[in-house]
């Protein structure tokens, strides 16, 4: 008869001898391990349907950005042999008037300038209806997958044709994009979480900065206290509050890293989203409805990416995650590789912002006003040639100058805000220059970001057009702005540099 001590001694050898079961071909590898959860079968279904939803809201909430832009010069306008410019755009026959004020196109690269308006059009278009189909799907295979490729490459088509359509939402739709089409739910979710958390810590860093500490957090802070406190005491704690955004955020992505604290940090998430709606809403700063839209989206995805997650140990796979998974091309090595190349270069490259090497908004610098910095200063005479749409644009003040508000432009003719790099600035400094004969009556300000711990800029001048193209060329990416040709399609043969040495010698000059 076997006692209790026999049993337990058989039941621990045979427990010992048993065969490992294989791996899941679902189970991510181990540098994705820390991201995966339970993969039910809701979860993939319901983040598609957020892409869809809010990427619907946000094309609609900033439908002027992906149209061509109209642009139109007077037909008298002199524009070197040199610029390039694009013969598809016609100019009205009126001599002297500005036919419209839209904001210039800049192209992330110059071959591209010439690309007709009818194909921005269908581009756009396919946008549209990619995330119409995808909404009804819901799906990575069959249409879904179709409409997600769709989607990748027209988004990516028209960025290409103006760097100002790389809106922080834009770039992470598109890096969504990639992971659901190259790899299965399971390692989807997390190369998603992955991305989340990571856009949370670029975020917060960003902040831990003096000029949003003592500009923007001190606005952020006025506006929430304003719904709860007098308004002697919001001068009083404002200050000290602004260390508030940047902490929270990093707890919040600190959290989301850890099974233990995730949570509390998806609580934490949750009420910072929601204060933030409140802080940017209608009854707070006013912020345009793109970036309301975004916080939303981001409130659902963390919902649906952290919600839910209980224990240490990963679930057991069943038939429903089995179902998600990809076939044919789809599910070998080289895809999965591609996609861990995307959100590996996507979550590593912001390392490389401070030293200028990647944009602001692909490195997350959001809300953070510590970026480079261009001013465009227009003298009173130069200004005088402007048309009345883009009067309410330039500054008054006491001096001849006057500074020209390109952000309040973008955020009047786009519904989104400029891009905040000095190369799309200066595209649309030329633009101005070339496109209404400012000549030597223009110039930039030019300044560095800011230094963390003090907010120093270091800043130079560029004087007339012909130092700001000369600078545009030192980019890696392209500077200059899309611009027409005359009316007839052909380019003037006087000039802009023998026009403003006439200028100069005739005393005109500034």
């Amino acid at each position: 008869m076997q006692t209790s001590s026999d049993r337990r001694t058989y039941s621990q050898l045979k427990k010992k001898n048993t065969q490992p079961t294989a791996p899941s071909a679902l189970t991510p590898p181990g540098w994705l391990r820390r991201w995966d959860g339970p993969a039910e079968s809701w979860r993939l279904p319901a983040l598609l349907t957020l892409l869809a939803v809010f990427g619907l809201a946000l094309h609609a909430a900033t439908w002027p950005l992906w149209l061509p832009a109209s642009v139109g010069l007077p037909a008298s306008v002199g524009l070197p042999a040199s610029v390039g410019l694009p013969a598809s755009v016609g100019l009205p026959a009126s001599g002297g008037q500005s036919a419209s004020a839209a904001y210039p196109q800049v192209p992330l690269i110059w071959g591209v300038q010439n690309t007709p308006a009818w194909l921005e059009l269908a581009a756009a278009a396919v946008c549209i209806l990619s995330l119409v189909v995808l909404l009804a799907t819901r799906s990575t295979k069959g249409w879904g997958g179709r409409c997600l490729a769709s989607y990748l490459l027209a988004a990516g088509f028209l960025m290409l044709l103006d760097q100002h359509r790389i809106q922080a939402w834009t770039y992470q739709f598109c890096l969504l994009a990639v992971v659901f089409l190259l790899v299965d739910a399971r390692r989807a979710l997390a190369m998603a979480r992955l991305l989340a958390v990571s856009i949370y810590l670029y975020s917060a860093w960003s902040k831990f900065d003096y000029v949003f500490l003592h500009t923007v957090g001190v606005e952020f802070a006025r506006t929430l206290l304003a719904f709860v406190v007098r308004p002697d005491t919001i001068a009083r704690v404002a200050p000290n509050m602004a260390w508030l955004f940047p902490v929270g955020e990093l707890a919040v992505g600190l959290g989301l890293c850890f099974r233990r604290t995730r949570t509390i940090a998806l609580a934490g998430a949750i009420v910072m989203h929601l204060a933030l709606l409140l802080i940017l809403g209608p009854w707070g700063l006013q912020h345009q409805n793109g970036v309301l839209l975004w916080n939303g989206f981001f409130l659902g995805q963390a919902l649906v990416l952290f919600a839910g997650r209980r224990g240490k140990h990963n679930p057991t796979e069943t038939e429903a995650t089995r179902t998600t998974e990809p076939t044919g091309l789809w599910r070998c090595q080289a895809a999965q590789w591609a996609a861990a190349l995307v959100i590996g270069g996507a979550v590593l490259a912001p390392l490389g912002a401070p030293w200028g090497w990647w944009d602001r908004w692909p490195a997350w610098s959001l809300y953070a006003p510590g970026g480079e910095r261009l001013t465009i200063l227009i003298h009173q005479e130069g200004a005088a040639k402007l048309p009345a749409a883009l009067q309410p644009y330039l500054q008054e003040s006491e001096g001849p100058w006057r500074r020209f508000r390109p952000d309040l432009w973008s955020l009047n003719a786009l519904h989104a805000p400029e891009y905040p790099q000095n190369r799309c600035r200066l595209g649309v400094a030329i633009y101005l220059a070339r496109g209404y004969e400012l000549g030597p009556w223009i110039q930039t300000v030019v300044s560095t970001s800011a230094n963390r711990f003090t907010g120093e800029r270091r800043t130079h001048r560029l004087v007339g057009v012909e130092q700001m193209e000369s600078a545009s060329a030192r980019f890696v990416f392209n500077a200059r702005p899309r611009l027409p040709r005359t009316a007839s399609g052909n380019t003037p043969t006087t000039p802009a540099k023998t026009q403003n040495a006439k200028q100069q010698a005739a005393g005109r000059s500034p």
